[in-house]
């Protein structure tokens, strides 16, 4: 309701900003002219536990939202690379792309003894939206054809949505920004 009940504020999420794990798999293909590069890059990654607390005196209980996300993004990158020593070289690079969400979400409202029992309303979602991203890195290579690279990573995946539930108005968004630290093998053709 968002009134102040007992001094709370009814449905105030606990938590503003999560900090959580993320795995994620992922290929890009492109083509290098000099030290510059263009690619197309997807990563799929899965986020568990995208969760929630809110304290809900309205109805005398705590309530959750626990969410579970897949994520899909395509970018289109550029990078520059410089050489540092013989085998060793730096990268920096941007990109912009695309990035869908689907989400498994379930809202509860905690048992209250002797008022009610635990009750579970659960939602699907999709939604997506613009991306970007920026890195760095440094990469080996090893042989004529293959590179070992290692690359940390900002990127904002847009915003996620959950809700509303079945018989709950209740609607959860979040901006998603991660900073991934990623590894990858490239190969010349």
């Amino acid at each position: 309701t968002g009134e102040i009940i007992g001094g709370e504020r009814d449905g105030q999420i606990e938590d503003t900003e999560v900090d959580d794990y993320t795995a994620g798999f992922g290929f890009s293909v492109g083509q290098r002219i000099g030290y510059w590069q263009l690619a197309a890059q997807y990563i799929y990654r899965y986020r568990t536990d995208w969760d929630v607390v809110a304290a809900t005196p309205a109805i005398q209980t705590i309530t959750n939202i626990f969410t579970n996300v897949e994520t899909h993004t395509l970018l289109i990158n550029a990078a520059r690379r410089g050489s540092i020593t013989q085998h060793w070289s730096w990268e920096l690079g941007a990109g912009m792309g695309y990035v869908h969400h689907r989400m498994d979400s379930e809202y509860i409202e905690r048992e209250v003894p002797g008022v009610s029992g635990e009750q579970v309303f659960k939602d699907q979602r999709r939604n997506g939206g613009f991306s970007y991203n920026l890195f760095a890195g440094v990469s080996r290579e090893f042989g004529r054809n293959w590179t070992l690279n290692i690359r940390t990573s900002y990127i904002d995946m847009a915003e996620l949505k959950a809700g509303s539930f079945p018989d709950r108005p209740v609607r959860l968004s979040a901006d998603q920004t991660a900073v991934e630290l990623q590894f990858s093998i490239e190969r010349d053709l």
